[in-house]
């Protein structure tokens, strides 16, 4: 509760801040309107407040207080001496909207409070990371090398906001509200945002109360923002400069299109507020200035054509405001105009749209997404996402309609409308996704206030337009909950970025004074995170420089002339030798494997400390999962180990063939984030790319690596492994996982190769990586079929990478039976397998590796193989292989249930299944298949001495030749297992059909026995017992007929008669 309250306070200061600074300068815009207006021009108070005190060289920490203590205080001078009007009547109805979208959009601050992360996405951490800088140094203040190689990682934001002249409003806003409260930026982060994405519904009322008697399209534009998913993302999404700036984009525009008086004298109080405003919006987010500028020249076109003049008010108005922003710019006028250059050169750059990383509004569902009647990135069924797409068109056109109508009006909403439809026609015919992306989202107070305008329009809308605000809420409302749910962090995938950061809390454990931590997260999100917790203790990266470049250093675009004004000139001018100074002093560049890669110098600035490691819980990445417990919520978000509990500690090293996620060649990228186990929701799977390098931290002289992995997912044509991939270390050591699906493998011993005293191995997967197979149907295939939903090329998903001891391979708790699916597969430790998936279904060929077997023991494997229409299972042939024994049994459709034998103990129980024939699984599953397992179990001995082979799927010894029912060829057998001597008894059925004659059968027993000869009576069973003497090893029982038949139709097959029942019986020794 705190937390929410942090955000309805922080509106209700810029509003008292901002209504003071409009009564101040004697703005006349309407007394509703003005407190509507009010919160936009607070915060661009606030923030140029700020600016100057942290710009004069003063850490935020050391103003703060004074600065909102003064504000207040002038504020409430500036009431008492002009004595606003408050509308309590006509304002409540608003700050009822704006307490119902506080609490619909941030309800998670019920459950966390501060400790509400959201999604935590890249942006997030790093205005968090540059808040903290800001509030703990003044703006200028450049930092020292040690700071850069890990005391502090916030300094690398002043390469960010002064030689990369970035904006820096939301950071400073951010850094701002900590010092007051005395919370890190993390906590306050999602109070402050969710606050700023009130000053925008209420902007965005001001803007549409164009009118004095629109109240109730203001009303009803408030109404409609409020419920827009795609309003609630940008917020939950962490786009704090877009939130903030878009409310400051519209009190802009509300300022330079609302009515000016005629005398030129008496526009000084438009100007001063649209200063005011229009250099907080271009500290905040320049960016989207230009719809405030193209909006307002529209408005002064129609002015000019109605009026049949030169609109002289207007133009004074736009040239003083210029003049004014500079004024209150001052050298922030170059960061402005770098700012503003740099994303007009970007904006329009058209992308390869079959790596697009934000299709959502290029394909025909960015009609559903943009009016919340779909979550990004998630299909409905059809005819579902169809229907919601003719919706979305049909909310566009009714939208577009009603903006059409308003612009011929003048009405600057739909101006506003109009502009930023036209811009995203362009975005969209140019493929710039991320542009159309940024547009979706910039729409929505226009969008939301043309449809307020159509509403209206409705029979008896004083009652039916609220009742349509309702129902659209609740048809938006599955996906509102979608993004609002996702944002708690409970799952991995999509636009979850840090699992469970919100609900275990991210401060790390406390570590020893004099402690350097070598952390190994590949996760960006959560390695800032790290940064930020851990200011003051030495923090050194291993897996990436993830600040290898903060931000492009172009200052010189501006020219010589236009950057020599900058105050800090001397400063930016060095700025590059310090980059190189810093790469020289703590990175060090090597190369193995024909890759290059880069490590942090360890030796720069070591001092007295002693090195321990910080982790993520293995949980929540890829990598040494092995010794973790498995399937279980963790414990904690950050651990750390000291070098000892680090032995054999695999860490991901990005490379030039293997490139981290972010920012990578998307040809390359070797580990993607983590995402949802679609086979399990007690883990996570990662996607993987062919190359990975790792580092081996505590590494034994060699070691083992365990590799859980699945292509189950893959695709048709892309689920088997390529025979060709390797491990590499001082030797290659062949992977070669065979068949298709899932493995569980521990590969090795190796050795791994030194660069600079580090050990590093690498696997390379010999496979190219593809995107999924995408199939559209319905409407979704209206248009650019060729953007997929999922960008990345993957090669597999893994589940675990894991370096084990010789001893940890040697105490592997092997399980003796397989039965459980997917459990057994997916948390699988010592269970070795490859090549089924995690279904049960198997692949063409399998192996798998089990617990101790005795001599003469058993390994028992139960499955069926399925009657699929139109293909050729059933016809086949089984060959089973336990240890180097093969036994080809057939492979017909039904179930199967063999007792295969083990001839000598063995400490690991080696199985292989390969299946003649195979056909892809039906239902657009496409994975090819041979059969399905239900069980494999080793047994010290055989369950039962009967086997009733006339009765398929009942269990049995393997019988090359003899069918599931007990028919068998002119050539068959029975593989006997080693043994004392024994008694078989065999029971056949000789059919009478067609008047046949008895039947003839020779038997050919083990152990060089005399053949044995049988009659087999028409129409009659006939049993043959025989003497079989001991074995050492499984031997042969061959069958022989004379002559074979066909069978009655349908069946196709020949055969020579039906073994119904075997009994293998011990010989009393008496």
């Amino acid at each position: 509760m705190p937390a929410l309250a942090l955000s309805f306070a922080f509106l209700l200061f810029v509003t008292f801040v901002g209504r003071a600074a409009l009564a101040g300068c004697r703005w006349q815009g309407g007394v509703l309107r003005s407190w509507l207006l009010a919160p936009s021009v607070g915060l661009a108070v606030v923030v140029l407040g700020i600016m100057v005190f942290n710009q004069a060289g003063l850490p935020i920490r050391s103003f703060a207080w004074p600065l909102t203590l003064g504000l207040a205080a002038a504020a409430a001078g500036i009431f008492a001496w002009r004595r606003p009007a408050l509308p309590w009547r006509a304002l409540a109805p608003f700050f009822g909207i704006a307490v119902f979208s506080l609490l619909w959009t941030g309800w998670p601050m019920l459950r966390f409070n501060f400790g509400w992360l959201s999604y935590v996405n890249d942006d997030y951490i790093n205005y968090c990371l540059a808040a903290e800088r800001f509030k703990d140094f003044g703006f200028w203040r450049v930092p020292t090398m040690e700071e850069l190689a890990g005391t502090d990682i916030a300094q690398y934001y002043w390469f960010m906001h002064v030689p990369g002249l970035m904006r820096f409003g939301s950071e400073i806003l951010l850094g701002w509200v900590s010092a007051l409260t005395g919370i890190r930026s993390l906590g306050i982060f999602m109070p402050v945002i969710v606050g700023l994405g009130l000053i925008q519904l209420l902007a965005a009322s001001a803007l549409a109360l164009h009118r004095g008697r629109w109240r109730r399209r203001a009303l009803l534009t408030a109404g409609l923002l409020a419920v827009s998913p795609l309003f609630m993302l940008g917020t939950l999404y962490q786009l704090i400069a877009q939130v903030g700036g878009l409310g400051l984009l519209l009190g802009a525009i509300v300022l330079l299109t609302g009515r000016l008086p005629a005398k030129r004298r008496r526009l000084v109080p438009h100007v001063a507020a649209l200063s005011i405003v229009g250099a907080g919006l271009a500290v905040f987010y320049p960016e989207v200035t230009a719809f405030a500028v193209l909006t307002g020249a529209a408005v002064a076109g129609l002015e000019a054509l109605r009026q049949r003049r030169f609109p002289v008010e207007r133009a004074s108005l736009f040239l003083y405001g210029i003049v004014g922003v500079v004024v209150l710019l001052r050298y922030n006028t170059l960061a402005y105009i770098f700012t503003v250059s740099l994303q007009m050169g970007s904006g329009f750059r058209a992308v390869d749209l079959s790596l697009s990383l934000f299709p959502y509004f290029m394909i025909p569902t960015g009609l559903a997404n943009l009016f919340g009647l779909m979550p990004l990135a998630i299909q409905y069924a059809e005819p579902l996402t169809s229907l919601a797409i003719v919706a979305g068109l049909a909310a566009l056109g009714t939208a577009l309609w009603t903006g059409v109508r308003g612009g011929w009006q003048g009405v600057p909403m739909a101006l506003l409308l109009l502009v930023q439809f036209l811009l995203g026609l362009k975005l969209m015919r140019s493929g710039n996704d991320f542009g159309l992306y940024k547009i979706a989202m910039f729409m929505q107070p226009a969008l939301a206030a043309a449809l307020a305008a159509a509403l209206l329009r409705l029979p008896r809308a004083r009652w039916s337009a609220p009742l349509a605000v309702v129902a659209a809420g609740l048809c938006c409302a599955p996906t509102a909950l979608f993004y609002t749910q996702a944002s708690q962090g409970e799952k991995s995938g999509g636009i979850t970025e840090a699992k469970y950061a919100s609900i275990l809390g991210t401060r790390p454990p406390a570590s020893p004074p004099g402690t350097r931590l070598l952390t190994d997260i590949n996760n960006l999100v959560a390695a800032k995170v790290a940064a930020l917790e851990l200011r003051g203790t030495d923090l050194r990266y291993l897996s990436r420089d993830y600040y290898q470049q903060i931000a492009p250093i172009e200052f010189e675009k501006l020219g010589d002339t236009l950057i020599s004004f900058h105050p800090q000139f001397a400063d930016l001018m060095r700025t590059r030798a310090m980059l190189e100074k810093r790469d020289d002093l703590t990175v060090r560049t090597h190369a193995a494997f024909d890759t290059s890669f880069r490590a942090p110098a360890l030796g720069f600035a070591p001092g007295s400390k002693t090195d321990a490691y910080l982790t993520l819980d293995p949980s929540l990445g890829l990598f040494n999962k092995y010794k973790a417990e498995l399937g279980t919520r963790p414990k904690s978000f950050f651990r750390t180990l000291t070098a000892a509990e680090a032995k054999n500690h695999l860490v991901f090293i990005h490379t030039g063939r293997g490139n981290h996620y972010y920012l990578g060649d998307r040809n390359r990228i070797a580990i993607f984030q983590q995402e949802a186990d679609p086979f399990t929701s007690r883990q996570d799977i990662t996607g993987m790319g062919r190359f990975l390098l790792l580092r081996v931290e505590q590494p034994d002289a060699e070691f083992y690596v365990r590799i859980a992995a699945t292509k189950t997912f893959m695709g048709e044509g892309h689920t088997a492994w390529s025979p060709g991939s390797q491990l590499l270390g001082a030797e290659a050591l062949p992977l070669a996982f065979p068949g298709n699906g899932a493995v569980n493998r521990i590969v090795g011993p190796i050795r791994p190769v030194y660069r600079d005293g580090a050990a590093y191995l690498a696997i390379d997967f010999k496979e190219t990586a593809v995107q999924f197979p995408f199939r559209r149907t319905g409407l979704q295939a209206l248009y650019n079929n060729e953007v997929p939903f999922d960008s990345r090329k993957l090669v597999a998903y893994g589940r675990d990478i894991s370096a084990l001891s010789a001893a940890e391979v040697a105490a592997l708790p092997r399980p003796a039976r397989l039965a459980k699916f997917p459990d057994d597969l997916v948390f699988a430790r010592g269970l070795e397998f490859a090549g089924i998936y995690e279904d049960g279904w198997l692949s063409p060929e399998s192996e798998y590796v089990l617990g101790a077997s005795p001599a003469r023991g058993v390994v028992r494997i139960r499955g069926y193989v399925p009657e699929l229409p139109g293909q050729p299972l059933g016809r086949g042939t089984l060959a089973i292989r336990v240890g180097n024994n093969t036994f080809p049994v057939p492979a017909a459709t039904g179930a199967f249930d063999w007792l295969v034998p083990v001839d000598d103990a063995v400490a690991a129980t080696a199985v292989g299944l390969k299946f003649s024939d195979s056909a892809p699984l039906p239902g657009g599953d496409d994975r090819p298949a041979g059969g399905k397992l239900e069980l494999i179990e080793v047994l010290p001995a055989l369950p039962t001495h009967t086997f009733e082979y006339g009765v398929p799927g009942r269990a049995r010894l393997p019988a090359p030749g003899i069918d599931q029912d007990g028919w068998f060829a002119r050539e068959a057998g029975i593989v006997i297992p080693a043994g004392g001597r024994r008694v078989l008894t065999l029971k056949f059925e000789y059919p009478d059909w067609g008047a046949r004659a008895a039947g003839e059968l020779e038997i050919a027993r083990p152990g060089g026995l005399p053949v044995h000869r049988q009659i087999l009576p028409a129409g009659e069973y006939t049993t043959v017992i025989l003497d079989i003497p001991a074995t050492a090893r499984a031997q042969p029982l061959t069958l022989r007929a004379a002559a074979d038949f066909a069978l009655p139709a349908p069946d196709p097959r020949r055969r020579a008669a039906r073994l119904v029942v075997a009994e293998l019986q011990p010989v009393s020794p008496e």
